[in-house]
């Protein structure tokens, strides 16, 4: 149930972000995102929320959608609340702590 109220409400924020990366796979929208694309840094943190092209993913998407959010990108800043209701205090936590690395080391320590 849990889960498919996360991907209602990641879907809703989706459809916001209309993105370019619709025709591309899973890797090369990893691949923009590692680059420091902000667009596709954000619709990486929705594919793994939604388990779109990947497994699905929390802490993933949490990551991706930070780095998004560090880069000013609004639609991100906005689903990272909705991502968290779905998660527990120990995969914030741990989300927080991979996303500070993550954008520490400019998108390649991202796992």
């Amino acid at each position: 149930m849990k889960l498919k109220s996360l991907a209602r409400s990641m879907a809703l924020f989706s459809l916001l972000a209309t993105s370019c990366f619709a025709d591309t796979t899973f890797d090369e929208t990893l691949l923009e995102a590692q680059q420091g694309n902000v667009q596709a840094q954000r619709e990486l943190g929705i594919l793994y929320a939604n388990g779109a092209g990947t497994a699905q993913d929390n802490i993933n998407a949490y990551i991706w959608l930070s780095a998004a959010k560090h880069n000013g990108d609004q639609i991100a800043a906005k689903n990272i609340p909705v991502l968290k209701k779905h998660m527990s205090l120990q995969e914030i936590v741990k989300g927080q702590a991979r996303a500070a690395r993550c954008i520490g080391s400019n998108y390649q320590h991202c796992k």
